[in-house]
């Protein structure tokens, strides 16, 4: 089963080698099996001059008249060549600049040719015939991708009337929020202070009452000694006893003077 490969050559995706480069095959033999099929300059050649087409060559010295050859050197100093192209279809002339995708010639069965094909040559120095090398990797798949347009940022349209509304509001609405948040770490201040105070009263309130109750007690004792002292004096009360006594001091010293 016959394989086919994408070239820029023919702009294809259908084309068959039907002869290899070798030592003794200086190029490639590339058909799509219908005559006179449009050949392109090469991707990867990317610009070059044609600088020389010959009207025929010889073969086993057998000379093939209306056997074109052309000859284009690349930008980059390398070449390459295009056999077998009628003279009718052929689409440049010597000096012409080239790039890709530009028309060289055609397929064709002219010269040393067995069948309407296109042999091309790929030199590393383009005006050195022994530089030939495989064209393999500069034409086979050489499909360059369209670069992707770019991507256009999705553009927003001004926001209307209500949506403005909307987006004031929810930044009033944020605003709260955050006083609400403070005022509520602030009252969490608040209830900290108010219960240390409030334990603080607790406290003196306690210790009030425990004094109270001593005093209280001792208020007791006092009223139940007083009572006692009176109880022994025979119904004189310690205060009229000691009225008394402190006459009687008084007489003494007065005598005594």
């Amino acid at each position: 089963m016959a394989t086919y490969y994408y070239t820029s050559l023919f702009k294809k995706e259908d084309v068959r080698i039907t002869s290899k480069f070798s030592t003794e095959h200086k190029g490639l033999d590339l058909s799509r099996g219908v005559v006179e099929t449009p050949i392109y300059f090469p991707n990867k050649a990317v610009e070059g001059t044609v600088w020389k087409i010959l009207k025929g060559y010889t073969v086993n010295g057998k000379y093939y008249d209306n056997a074109p050859i052309i000859y284009i050197k690349h930008k980059d100093g390398s070449g390459s060549r295009y056999i077998h192209s009628y003279p009718k279809n052929v689409k440049v002339t010597v000096g012409m600049k080239v790039k890709p995708g530009q028309q060289i010639c055609c397929t064709g069965n002219s010269g040393y040719s067995f069948g309407d094909h296109i042999h091309f040559e790929w030199l590393k120095k383009w005006d050195d015939l022994n530089s030939r090398i495989d064209p393999t990797p500069f034409v086979i798949n050489d499909k360059v991708l369209a670069p992707k347009p770019p991507v256009e940022p999705p553009v927003t349209p001004p926001p209307t009337e209500c949506e403005k509304e909307v987006i004031r509001l929810n930044g009033v609405i944020s605003g709260l929020n955050k006083s609400l948040a403070d005022s509520q770490a602030q009252l969490k201040v608040v209830q900290a202070v108010a219960n240390e105070n409030m334990q603080s009263l607790i406290d003196t309130t306690n210790k009030y009452d425990s004094l109270r109750v001593d005093f209280n007690r001792v208020e007791n004792e006092r009223s139940e000694a007083i009572a006692k002292v009176n109880a022994g004096l025979g119904g004189v009360s310690a205060k009229d006893m000691f009225a008394e006594l402190w006459r009687r001091l008084t007489r003494s010293l007065d005598r005594e003077a």
